[in-house]
């Protein structure tokens, strides 16, 4: 007999009666060998009672006469430890019963339901409802969609061919903070911590860059990828101080960011990006177009 009374896990049970069939020589044993429970405990360290009540499920499912599609598994499973607050129709009824407008967060919802957090967040997890993200849209008109559709539209020939928007160039601008607010650092034992001050986290420089990029593509002439990045540049501009101050003294350059305007945009179009441009452009064969977004400051 084994050592002592433990649940033997869905694979072991399947494993001891693996080794019956072993045992029986091609045919289920209506009876187990003298002896050979209490080796099978011992060895799984279980009761013997348990050894017997495996073969005996076995049994009762047809195995005797041939069937092996039998299941010893453990039936505890959904059976034990406490019983759910409310059922899977209770958790849809009391989310119902609360407004949509107030199923913003987990914890609105338990002062309006009065389901605990915890029992929300188990939910959530075994997929009794779900968080969704939703975004406003704009709202079309019918001559705004037929805009767009015509412009959509634009881009398919009359042979149903997409264009292949080999020759677009898109221009963008996006600012960039100097430094964050905020930032982790990862420091070896013994190491000094930085130091980063700033008066005011208002005053941290942001600058704005332009970049423009193309569709990749496959140059057959000197068979190379092309990765389409043609340049970024930032709107800054080099000034010397007028004044000296504990950081620097009069007259030292410093970089500065400038107002982005239209004049300014035309000038870096001009001077950045078209040299830029004739020069990493594979091969001018068609006209390059240059896609804008919907900035204010415009040629």
């Amino acid at each position: 007999m084994g050592a002592g009374r433990r649940d033997l896990t869905s694979e072991e049970r399947e494993a001891i009666l693996r080794e019956i069939c072993l045992k029986s020589s091609g045919s289920y044993m209506d009876r187990l060998p003298k002896g050979f429970g209490r080796e099978l405990a011992t060895k799984y360290n279980c009761n013997e009672t348990t050894i017997r009540r495996i073969h005996a499920r076995a049994k009762e499912q047809g195995a005797t006469s041939g069937n092996m599609k039998v299941s010893v598994a453990n039936k505890k499973k959904g059976k034990v430890g406490r019983k759910h607050a409310f059922t899977a129709a209770q958790i849809k009824a009391k989310l119902l019963q609360v407004p949509l407008a107030n199923r913003t967060t987990l914890r609105a919802i338990t002062e309006q339901s009065g389901i605990s957090m915890g029992t929300l967040h188990r939910c959530l997890k075994l997929g009794l409802f779900r968080a969704h993200s939703n975004a406003i849209r704009p709202i079309l008109s019918d001559a705004n969609k037929y805009c767009r559709m015509k412009h959509a539209l634009s881009f398919v020939s009359s042979d149903m061919v997409m264009n292949d928007m080999l020759n677009y160039v898109h221009l963008d601008e996006k600012w960039f903070y100097l430094s964050k607010a905020t930032r982790t650092f990862y420091l070896v034992p013994g190491e000094r911590e930085p130091e980063r001050k700033c008066k005011s986290k208002r005053f941290i420089t942001k600058v704005m860059f332009l970049s423009a990029v193309a569709r990749p593509r496959y140059i057959h002439d000197t068979g190379l990828w092309w990765d389409g990045k043609i340049g970024t540049w930032p709107f800054v501009e080099s000034v010397t101080a007028q004044r000296a101050s504990v950081n620097r003294p009069a007259g030292t350059y410093e970089t500065k960011p400038i107002t982005v305007t239209k004049d300014v945009y035309r000038e870096f179009i001009v001077d950045k990006v078209l040299p830029a441009l004739a020069a990493k452009w594979p091969k001018i064969d068609r006209t390059v177009l240059l896609q804008h977004d919907n900035a204010r400051a415009r040629m």
